[in-house]
């Protein structure tokens, strides 16, 4: 995973490949791009295409073949999620 990240430890059945995707910053945005990765990349239930940036945020969770990983930004608060609960009539 670009940049170098060793995923070796986590990924016995080596699942992973050597370059499988690329983070990126550009403005104020971080991007994630599979790089034609055997096993795929995944961004929550979306398969991505290959060579295809596709939005990444806080809290997202990323699969590198068989390795799940959540993706935070460093300096950002979990964000707060209020349910309003319905009254009976």
């Amino acid at each position: 995973v670009s940049p170098d990240v060793d995923l070796s430890l986590f990924d016995s059945d080596m699942t992973v490949s050597r370059l499988h995707a690329r983070i990126s910053f550009e403005g104020s945005f971080f991007y994630i791009e599979d790089l034609k990765s055997r096993n795929k990349t995944r961004l929550g239930a979306l398969v991505l295409t290959p060579m295809k940036p596709e939005l990444l945020q806080h809290e997202d969770t990323i699969h590198f073949g068989r390795v799940r990983l959540r993706f935070q930004i460093p300096g950002m608060g979990a964000v707060a999620s209020v349910k309003k609960e319905e009254e009976d009539l």
